[in-house]
């Protein structure tokens, strides 16, 4: 009995582990369920796509004789949008004992212990490849060398004759254990500084809106000897300040550990590697004294930017902060967070990847009135399918073109086609459907041949002959001249914005008076102008070009035509850097005319000039007349010049002079007003 009960107690278990693997196997899917998943998938329809698509269709003429033809025109026009790029972000701070505050150095000296034998001779010290200084050798901190202890040799000190019944033990010293260098404390309690500076980074309203928004992702790590893993990447700001009230500041620097660690998370547990590497941006924000060993310097993947901060830096150690950022323009020597903030929006938040259209189709179904001419379809690939005209494009061009002739086979006012249309799928998989606007042709019959009226022949005898019958004549409303007279002008010849392709010159007021708010607790007109400068630059087709131009009582070229927009964005957060006083009118637009005139603008780009202000020109040399006759020699290049006024305090009989056309003149009392206001000015441009 008891062995079987002691068997019970061995199969039970067996079998309720059988049960429940066979439970699980139940009700996992079947190989068929699981290969359904993807194809409900693929048949789940596609999002819509961010290209705005144009569709415009004519025909010439639009009146015809009958057993006449005319030709059909379709253009499609494009616009694709860029898609602002995910950021992967890891800031890495420096924990070390340098970056607390302290009286003096706290390199440890190697203590001994109690020596037994106080006539042993002193251990000697021998100096390893550092000095026991704070300040290191040659710039280096003392711990990259450090110092080595030697053991002292073991020596034997008689203390009585010896004794022929015993033998003296010898008297070894001690061995001396090194104690290694530790790093000395800074002057300013820097660890206090950089907990401050990362809670105001991480909750700057841009920031947060990256955050709110998903693009933004950001983990934490510090480091002094070893390396600690605070945060991994996360969209919640409060857990990057926890991370940084954690840090303490004790031990020696060891950066490299640091910014390994950053590489790792930014392709661990919470990247979006499935965006591939050039789905998404990664970036490392450093914050140290980069007081650390040289041999610890190492660049990031070429993948990864790293902008670097300095908190407390000794010239000795500036350097390194230069070396290590991507580029200069990522690395300070001190700064405010906002500073970086700008710099990530103006290199990062604004960069994207192009949305371009992968594929196309057009279509014309005509109607059973229309004969095709087969060999007038152009382009030629293309496939004809009783009444049905489709065009297939890979990659399309833009603008895409497509003709042919139709010849009416009946009279009256006739509709060309019963549908046309054109579909595209774009590079993110949206899908979207434009349709062409109906067009009609006007089909009259032909005249009537005239019949010839007898002659009448005269004999020496006839009287007076009767007056012939008028035969009608065809009225001229039935010559084909008659109706290319009074037809319209082709819509082809009318400018099209979106196929224009322009250069802009964006002429800025950098006077100190940009500064100054509009109206009490409103912003600034420098951040005003420049914020709504660069909305103008996102609105901007690939092609286009743009040029920065900053004035005050001077001008300069911040950078010159191009149509690398995130460079141009960059260059208008720099007008913040170059405000002085003066407002020289003269010069803004004399450099602005002088690029678009200069041999980087592209011949068949329209031109044109925005320049903003806030004040009246006040240039010794060049007056008020000097610029209405500069501003008649541009407009006669073909070059437009629209003109904003900022605030209250400006010249606007000036400003109306200088804009081409009434119209191009706008006021803006508020800094509010600038978005509207560029929002129209990239209506009027594109065309001349």
């Amino acid at each position: 009995m008891a062995r079987q009960r002691w068997a019970l107690f061995i199969i039970i278990p067996f079998l309720l582990a059988g049960i429940g693997l066979t439970a699980t196997t139940r009700a996992a899917p079947t190989a068929g369920e699981v290969a359904a998943v993807p194809q409900q998938a693929a048949t789940a329809t596609p999002p819509a796509s961010l290209c705005v698509v144009g569709a415009d269709k004519w025909v010439d003429p639009q009146s015809v004789l009958l057993g006449q033809s005319a030709g059909v025109t379709m253009v499609v026009t494009h616009t694709c949008p860029s898609v602002p790029l995910p950021i992967d972000m890891v800031i890495v701070v420096d924990e070390s004992f340098s970056m607390t505050k302290g009286g003096g150095s706290s390199a440890m000296q190697p203590t001994l212990p109690p020596d037994p034998d106080p006539s042993a001779p002193p251990p000697t010290l021998t100096p390893g490849s550092g000095q026991l200084d704070p300040g290191g050798t040659g710039g280096e901190p003392p711990f990259c060398g450090g110092i080595q202890l030697r053991t002292a040799e073991p020596t034997w000190t008689a203390t009585r004759p010896p004794s022929p019944r015993r033998t003296p033990a010898p008297h070894v010293p001690p061995t001396i254990v090194p104690t290694p260098i530790q790093e000395h404390a800074g002057g300013e309690d820097q660890i206090r500084v950089l907990k401050s500076w990362v809670r105001d980074f991480v909750t700057d309203p841009e920031i947060e809106a990256d955050f709110a928004s998903g693009r933004l992702r950001m983990g934490f790590v510090s480091f002094n000897r070893r390396v600690k893993q605070r945060q991994l990447l996360t969209t919640k700001s409060g857990d990057i300040v926890s991370s940084a009230n954690r840090i303490r500041g004790e031990d020696i620097t060891r950066i490299k550990e640091g910014l390994n660690e950053a590489a790792r998370i930014l392709d661990g547990t919470g990247a979006r590697l499935e965006q591939g590497q050039a789905g998404r941006i990664k970036v490392v924000v450093l914050l140290s004294d980069f007081e650390y060993c040289r041999a610890d310097v190492q660049k990031m993947a070429p993948d990864v930017f790293l902008i670097t901060v300095g908190f407390g830096v000794q010239r000795k150690d500036l350097d390194k902060l230069y070396l290590l950022a991507t580029d200069r323009k990522f690395a300070f020597e001190r700064t405010q967070p906002r500073s970086v903030v700008d710099v990530i929006q103006a290199n990062f938040v604004h960069a994207g990847r192009p949305v371009t259209i992968q594929e196309m189709t057009i279509r014309d179904e005509l109607t059973a009135d229309m004969l095709l001419d087969v060999d007038a379809v152009d382009p030629p690939t293309v496939t004809v399918a009783g009444q049905l005209i489709e065009w297939p494009f890979a990659a399309p061009a833009n603008p895409v073109t497509t003709t042919y002739r139709v010849e009416p086979l009946s009279e009256g006012l006739l509709p060309v086609s019963v549908m046309a249309e054109v579909e595209w799928r774009d590079s993110l998989g949206g899908a979207g459907k434009a349709i062409f606007p109906d067009v009609d042709i006007q089909v009259v019959a032909q005249p009537p041949t005239p019949t010839n009226t007898p002659t009448l022949t005269l004999t020496p005898t006839a009287t007076a002959t009767a007056t012939p019958t008028e035969t009608p004549t065809p009225a001229a409303r039935y010559l084909p001249m008659a109706y290319k007279q009074v037809a319209p002008e082709p819509t082809a010849t009318v400018c099209v914005p979106e196929l224009q392709t322009m250069d802009v010159a964006l002429v800025i007021d950098t006077s100190t008076s940009m500064s100054e708010p509009t109206r009490a607790g409103g912003q600034a007109k420098m951040d005003a102008a420049i914020e709504a400068a660069q909305m103008l630059v996102e609105l901007l087709k690939d092609a286009d070009q743009a040029t920065v131009v900053g004035f005050n009582a001077t001008a300069s070229l911040k950078i010159g035509l191009t149509n690398d927009h995130v460079a141009v964005r960059a260059a208008l957060a720099g007008l913040r850097d170059d405000q002085a006083s003066g407002t020289n009118i003269y010069a803004g637009l004399r450099t602005a005319y002088d690029e678009l005139t200069g041999q980087r603008h592209v011949a068949g780009h329209t031109r044109s000039i925005v320049l903003v202000t806030d004040g009246r020109h006040n240039d010794p040399v060049y007056g008020v007349d000097d610029i209405r006759q500069l501003a008649a020699e541009i407009h006669d290049r073909g070059i437009d010049i629209v003109t904003v006024g900022l605030g209250s305090d400006l010249d606007e009989d000036l400003l109306r002079d200088v804009a081409s056309e009434p119209g191009y003149y706008f006021r803006a009392p508020d800094a509010s007003d600038l978005l509207d206001i560029y929002r129209e000015i990239v209506r009027l441009i594109p065309c001349p």
